[in-house]
């Protein structure tokens, strides 16, 4: 499946199309749209899921550092997410993305920011 028909990607065309263009998209969405696991209409916000935003990132850094153990990888990936994502996201205003958390028991909840 091209990137342009991925479901995220048709969901994003489809929220636009019927004019909800106030959300907030984390780039490079060509990375992170995988992350996006639902969109919440009563607040105007995508859902992301937190795992699979550090399941992209580190598959980006094992293409980029072949040499990276899978572990290494998913530290890294992290750290960045740590520094770079949730850290922002506070600052993105109220259409800012929703971060989901899965929990050791299967239980997903909202990550407080």
């Amino acid at each position: 499946m091209s990137n342009e028909t991925s479901p995220m990607n048709v969901l994003l065309k489809h929220l636009q199309s019927k004019g909800l263009i106030n959300f907030v998209v984390l780039e490079p969405q060509e990375l992170l749209n995988d992350a996006i696991v639902d969109f919440n209409s009563n607040e105007n916000r995508l859902v992301y899921s937190y795992d699979k935003l550090i399941d992209c990132f580190a598959k980006q850094f094992k293409s980029k550092n072949p040499q990276l153990t899978d572990e290494q990888a998913e530290d890294q990936a992290s750290d960045w997410v740590h520094a770079n994502t949730l850290r922002e996201i506070l600052h993105m205003g109220k259409y800012r993305p929703i971060m989901m958390l899965e929990l050791s028991n299967g239980t997903i909840k909202e990550m407080e920011m």
